[in-house]
């Protein structure tokens, strides 16, 4: 009887997204920052701001798959166009796993709410249904590395029934790391402690 559950359940379709990739696709320049989107993906939102305090103007696309297979969940992409003086555009980075998926957000998310505050990129999910997860992830310039650095994330994660839940904000400059346990809305201990400070780049961060 084991042999033939076994047997049926190897037989029964394995049905997996394949993870897409679009970096190899996305050109390094482009006279418009419609040229750096490439085919089946379509602009979701559009952020403009300074990124690397030149007093230029940067884009971040956020991209969506279009069009996806009935079975699918459409992919998000995040990709990052600085501007130079004389105007002219250039890719900086491609986050291939950085944007959850639609799927991915529960009952409660919608889309990544993705900003742009004194030269910092701020990408903020909100996941979950009746349990929460606010994951908000902040990204700069490096002038060395001519890449965006992860440099602090915060999450707070909530039970909206009980009001129960945690806080956990980490610098990754620093290394420093505060962790607060919440009992019906009210902080009732934390715990700091120090990570390894070790470069992460926002090509390297995955929220799916």
């Amino acid at each position: 009887m084991k042999k033939l559950m076994l047997l049926l359940l190897l037989s029964q379709p394995v049905i997996a997204q394949a993870e897409v990739t679009i970096s190899a696709n996305v050109p390094a320049q482009a006279k418009t920052v419609e040229g750096f989107v490439p085919k089946g993906w379509k602009i979701e939102q559009k952020i403009v701001g300074d990124l690397n305090k030149d007093n230029i103007p940067d884009t971040v696309l956020e991209l969506i798959q279009q069009p996806v297979a009935a079975d699918a969940d459409p992919q998000r992409k995040l990709i990052i166009i600085l501007q130079n003086k004389d105007k002219s555009l250039h890719k900086v980075a491609v986050a291939e796993k950085l944007l959850a998926c639609p799927i991915c957000m529960g009952t409660v998310g919608t889309n990544a709410d993705i900003s742009i505050v004194k030269g910092v990129l701020i990408v903020d999910h909100l996941t979950g249904s009746r349990e929460t997860q606010d994951t908000i992830q902040r990204f700069r310039y490096d002038d060395k590395s001519g890449r965006f650095l992860l440099i602090g994330a915060d999450i707070v994660t909530n039970d909206r029934l009980t009001l129960d839940g945690t806080s956990q904000s980490t610098n990754y400059l620093t290394g420093e790391q505060i962790i607060e346990t919440i009992k019906k809305e009210k902080v009732v201990s934390k715990k700091k402690s120090k990570l390894a400070v070790k470069p992460t780049f926002i090509e390297d961060v995955s929220n799916q």
